[in-house]
């Protein structure tokens, strides 16, 4: 399954990364050590270890699995290829009317980056004349967004659609697509989870290692 397949790429993305941290570069400040044992009410080196792993892990996870999600949107929309204008994530006809879509992960949009999804969607429909904008967000609902954000998009002639609704419109009126995809993904999770927990622990535990040497020392 497509969509299956884009979850597993993000999980190989993942293993990938355990694989490549390197033990030396695991913060060992024995200062910062002794906060984190008493603010996480740690008792071995391994779970300060845990702790440390998670934190550089996640420091690129939310940017993998938006590409992720973008390529998932794709495949639900029926376009898999890349736009024909650049700037937009999405390039669809549908009911005579041509759509240029930014997809994004979640609805805690900055300014910053609304205005960045503007200057884009709006150069695009440059080479596109009459086209709809859409700035579809995969989770969440609009409700959730920053009002002045929300505002700004629209002043601007970008929509805005998120959760099942954003979902829903891709797979042209189909409802609960937004469920089969989460449910494709814990699928998927369940396939991955050995391994990466496999990989984590092999980690954690040489990580646990150094910590103890370097505050014997």
């Amino acid at each position: 399954m497509l969509i299956a397949n884009e979850f597993r790429a993000f999980a190989e993305r993942r293993a990938k990364a355990v694989r490549l941290i390197k033990v030396a570069e695991i913060e060992s400040n024995p200062f910062l050590l002794d906060f984190l044992v008493r603010e996480l009410g740690a008792e071995t080196t391994d779970e300060i270890g845990r702790f440390l792993i998670s934190k550089r892990l996640e420091r690129g996870a939310g940017t993998s699995m938006g590409r992720t999600l973008q390529s998932v949107a794709r495949i639900v929309s029926g376009h898999r290829e890349e736009p024909a204008v650049r700037g937009v994530d999405i390039q669809f006809d549908q009911s005579g009317t041509t759509w240029l879509v930014r997809v994004r992960s979640g609805p805690g949009i900055n300014v910053t980056s609304a205005s960045e999804s503007i200057d884009q969607l709006t150069n695009a429909a440059n080479d596109v004349p009459g086209a709809r904008l859409l700035l579809g967000i995969c989770y969440g609902t609009v409700g959730d967004m920053n009002p002045t954000v929300e505002n700004r998009l629209r002043d601007s002639g970008v929509e805005v659609k998120a959760g099942e609704g954003f979902w829903e419109f891709l797979a042209k009126g189909d409802e609960g697509t937004m469920a089969e995809v989460e449910q494709i993904a814990k699928m998927v999770a369940a396939e991955k989870s050995a391994l990466l927990s496999q990989l984590l622990d092999a980690r954690v535990s040489e990580v646990a290692r150094t910590l103890s040497n370097s505050r014997a020392d």
